[in-house]
């Protein structure tokens, strides 16, 4: 067998262009198939990363519009909230919020349409947000309906490109009278956090949601959005379920809820990545098969340019398993190669591809090899080299030593 290896590559040796040429479609296969396992690993990682699976237990739910009655299936009461973390074991907390939308500024410095979240006591800390400086309100500021505000580090820096923003003031402009009217609020910034993605995040702009209730009345009776935190991030899908029974049992009707989750993001994410990758990996997989149909027509070509020297071996007592092996493990031998290249060659582009292309300002990809991608495309490429060197080895151990000679 080792004799076979040292005459294979001896014969690659005097036929340079040939083997190049032969090496090409596999080596191409495997170097795509190789990038898209590592993209494809590294996505998945970096989005697992940027969604934050620890922190993965907030469920965020909002009553369903009934057309045919022209109103909500359920209202997010102070009746239901009291009830659902009374009878959904799973369920720790339950946040309402409040929204409108106002053209937030500082001085010349303008954000327009911002959406502003009037939100309840311990909702930061429950959706993972982690301080940049300041504080978040106290219970007095809830209780007192206080302008206190907080806002998300970016628009920070827009709204205060000086630097810190304690205790500086923002004015809300909030539109009155369809539009044609506007109604100035002052805030005193508080506390800045960091951005989190924008799938997780409750707003840029955050105030107490007492004031939003009782002056903007927005939300006094029931609320429009909730944020549902439950113990343990492993039993979300359970919660979900629970939670909407529950809903529907409470308001005695049937699909009460749109229910949303960072998971189940993170869950279409990823079966897009799959899905693509999955088509990618088909179009690699026919490179696979072009390279070894080529494989195949060079070691046709290969078994009728030695014709002399199988019938000289045959002659001497060569057995046809013996013939056949050389040119099978001359095949093999092909594939391994363009398989080896193909890997280090994919290996190194994905990295690359990954450290440059795939970099963002909004998102920073990790990369993450997918080793077993990359070793089921070689295992595929020396098969592939075996099955389609297998014809013309059999062609060759079954020539006649007489004919062959004569030829």
């Amino acid at each position: 067998m080792l004799e076979d290896f040292i005459n294979a590559f001896g014969n690659f040796r005097s036929k340079k262009l040939r083997t190049v040429l032969s090496l090409l479609g596999i080596a191409i296969g495997v170097t795509v198939v190789t990038v898209i396992s590592n993209i494809g690993s590294s996505m998945k990682v970096s989005m697992a990363k940027l969604f934050n699976l620890d922190t993965m237990n907030m469920i965020q739910i909002e009553p369903r519009w009934d057309f045919d009655k022209q109103k909500y299936h359920i209202k997010l009461t102070e009746k239901y909230r009291n009830a659902l973390e009374k009878n959904v074991p799973l369920v720790k907390d339950v946040f309402y919020s409040g929204l409108f939308n106002a053209t937030v500024s500082h001085n010349s410095f303008y954000l327009k349409n911002q959406r502003i979240v009037g939100i309840e006591y311990g909702a930061l800390e429950a959706n993972g947000y982690e301080w940049s400086y300041g504080k978040s309100f106290s219970l007095d500021d809830f209780a007192n309906r206080r302008h206190k505000i907080i806002l998300v580090e970016d628009e920070a820096k827009v709204l205060f490109p000086e630097g810190n923003a304690i205790g500086k003031r923002v004015t809300l402009t909030v539109p009155y009278d369809q539009g044609r009217q506007f109604i100035p609020f002052s805030f005193e910034v508080c506390g800045v956090v960091k951005p989190r993605n924008r799938f997780s995040s409750i707003g840029s702009f955050m105030v107490p949601r007492s004031f939003v209730a009782e002056d903007m009345g927005i939300g006094k009776n029931d609320s429009s959005i909730a944020s549902v935190q439950i113990y343990d991030p492993a039993y979300i899908d359970e919660a979900t379920a629970q939670i909407k029974a529950f809903s529907d049992s409470f308001a005695k009707a049937e699909n009460t809820l749109w229910t949303f989750s960072e998971k189940d993001i993170l869950n279409q994410i990823n079966s897009q990545i799959a899905l693509i990758s999955v088509v990618l990996t088909v179009i690699a997989v026919m490179s696979l098969l072009v390279g070894g149909i080529n494989i195949m027509n060079i070691m046709l070509v290969t078994v009728t340019e030695r014709k002399k020297e199988i019938g000289i071996r045959k002659a001497l007592g060569a057995s046809e398993a013996v013939i056949r092996n050389q040119f099978l493990v001359e095949s093999a031998t092909l594939s391994l190669t363009g398989g080896i290249f193909g890997m280090l060659l994919g290996g190194g582009l994905s990295m690359l591809l990954v450290q440059t292309v795939f970099q963002s300002d909004n998102f920073k990809m990790v990369f993450s090899p997918n080793i077993s991608g990359s070793v089921i495309a070689f295992a595929v490429s020396i098969t592939i080299g075996i099955f389609f060197g297998l014809r013309p080895a059999v062609k060759a151990a079954r020539l006649d030593p007489v004919k062959a000679l004569a030829d």
